[in-house]
């Protein structure tokens, strides 16, 4: 029932709040999408729109970034925000267009397409890039491997594997690929991540196969803990594939809709703190959605109106639209029934972009349009028309998938084990208090220097969730073992006075 849990036992632990541009770059492009083609010159090439805290800074085009983005895509940058990596799941390439791997996945699941160079993967969403919350210059970039077969009741396709790739941003280089965290199946192509309430680390949230299951797992300087598997109470279990899952920005709430098959919209409230789900709402749109379709959607920034592309059912009496749905009242409203295109939310939360064209005559132009106030209801969210034209064709079947990396800690959180947001005087660690051998195995000795006070001993893992407690007087033995505890990273304060003291160590039993 439980993936492999992988420990990257790593003692120098840096933690850097600078690191905030990393999803401000979306790619687009059909480069190798159609094999006869042979080469990426415009319309065929690819683009990178470049985001910053409030709109659309630049568009970089035409790119020979060797990868189709139709479906499945995903981008990271750097701290200041230039481009670093691409993938759409199956290739993984940098910004300067050399294919760091032909196929991330193992030599034991073929391409969909039975060929090596067609990066067309048919995801819903895809990849996701995460930075090591221990290591500024490394990345992760999670991915699922995913079979079409029958594997259950309705379920068509599913990941069966869900991995992950190891990068080097400084080098631009991949580092390892096929590091295994899931070997559960699972939806295919859909997950996504949150900041923990401490501002550094990731949850990480994979859907299983059924409507009621999730994987929830932690990334942390130690590396990627054992992907827990929940069920909902109260929700259908029912076989799903081709899924789309969002957080709000603010990491509060969580919405996930079941996609190709039925048209449910999943509404939960999300726990920053301890990476729960709770206070389950089921929206039911089928009598607005096709059955079956491919309807790409997204959610606005506050995770209060969902958007959605609807296409053509005669069967059901549905003309083309791009709709929003509000979730506080339950009401549709056609946006549009020009501008049909997949919705796609700005990595800054700001817009929503679309895709869009102008004929001419003699001519097509490729233009972007965009929904300028996306968290507002009905017609108030405003759609301004082609306010950018581009050379290369718009392929957004598929939005982009990408975490909130501005997302900080939650003042004043229980689970803020970092120091970050602690009103009283932080000492460094490292010159008063002492935590040692580090890594244990089964004896710890603490020790607070300079101080006579007093004090108060807590430690906590790495949800936040308090493991031990103690009045302290300068040096302490704690016999690990009894505490039942299992190996992973943990920190240690030390409260004196208006003073704290923290460190943080690894129990490799």
């Amino acid at each position: 029932m439980r993936g492999n849990l992988l420990l990257v036992f790593t003692l120098l632990c840096g933690f850097s709040l600078l690191a905030q541009r990393q999803a401000d770059n979306i790619i687009n492009g059909d480069c190798f999408q159609n094999p006869e083609i042979g080469n990426c010159d415009p319309p065929n090439a690819n683009s990178v729109y470049r985001f910053n805290d409030s709109t659309l800074e630049e568009i970089i085009e035409p790119l020979d970034l060797s990868l189709s983005t139709d479906y499945s895509r995903a981008a990271y940058s750097d701290s200041a925000g230039n481009l670093a990596f691409a993938s759409n799941g199956w290739r993984l390439v940098n910004n300067s267009g050399v294919v760091l791997s032909e196929k991330l996945w193992f030599d034991w699941i073929p391409h969909p397409g039975d060929s090596p160079e067609t990066t067309n993967v048919l995801n819903s969403l895809g990849p996701l890039f995460l930075n090591d919350p221990g290591n500024e210059d490394r990345a992760y970039l999670f991915y699922g491997q995913f079979r079409s077969g029958n594997f259950g009741p309705e379920i068509l396709k599913a990941d069966v594997v869900f991995t992950y790739a190891y990068l080097d941003v400084p080098n631009r280089a991949l580092i390892s690929q096929n590091n295994l965290v899931l070997t559960d199946t699972s939806v295919s192509g859909d997950m996504q991540a949150c900041r923990h309430a401490n501002g550094r680390d990731w949850w990480l949230i994979k859907p299983g196969i059924y409507e009621d299951e999730y994987y929830i797992g932690l990334l942390s300087p130690a590396g990627i803990s054992e992907m827990e598997k929940i069920t909902i109470p109260g929700i259908n279990h029912r076989g799903q594939f081709e899924t789309y899952s969002y957080f709000s920005f603010d990491g509060l709430k969580f919405l996930h809709f079941t996609g190709k098959r039925y048209k449910y919209l999943h509404e939960y409230d999300f726990d920053r703190c301890s990476g729960t789900l709770s206070n389950a709402i089921v929206h039911d749109l089928t009598d607005s959605i096709p059955w079956g379709d491919h309807n790409a959607c997204t959610i606005s920034s506050d995770g209060s109106k969902f958007y959605i592309r609807r296409s053509l059912s005669s069967a059901m009496n549905l003309d083309y639209a791009l709709l929003q749905y509000d979730l506080s009242n339950s009401t549709w409203t056609n946006i549009s029934s020009e501008l049909t295109a997949s919705p796609q939310m700005a990595p800054n939360g700001k817009e929503i972009i679309l895709a869009s064209f102008i004929y001419l005559p003699d001519t097509t132009l490729a233009t972007i349009s965009r929904i300028l106030h996306p968290n507002l209801p009905g017609l108030a969210c405003e759609i301004e028309f082609h306010t950018d034209t581009i050379q290369n064709y718009n392929s957004f079947i598929s939005p982009s998938n990408f975490a909130n990396f501005r997302l900080g800690p939650i003042d004043g959180s229980s689970c803020d084990t970092l120091g970050i947001n602690s009103t009283g005087k932080i000492q460094t660690a490292s010159k008063d208090l002492s935590v040692f051998p580090n890594p244990a195995k089964d004896m710890l000795h603490v020790r607070l220097k300079n101080h006579s006070d007093k004090s108060e001993l807590i430690i906590r893992n790495i949800q936040g969730a308090l493991i031990y407690s103690s009045e302290f007087y300068l040096s302490e033995y704690i016999n690990l073992e009894q505490l039942n505890i299992g190996a992973g990273l943990y920190f240690i304060e030390v409260r004196t006075g208006s003073e704290s003291f923290r460190e943080r160590f690894i129990y490799a039993r």
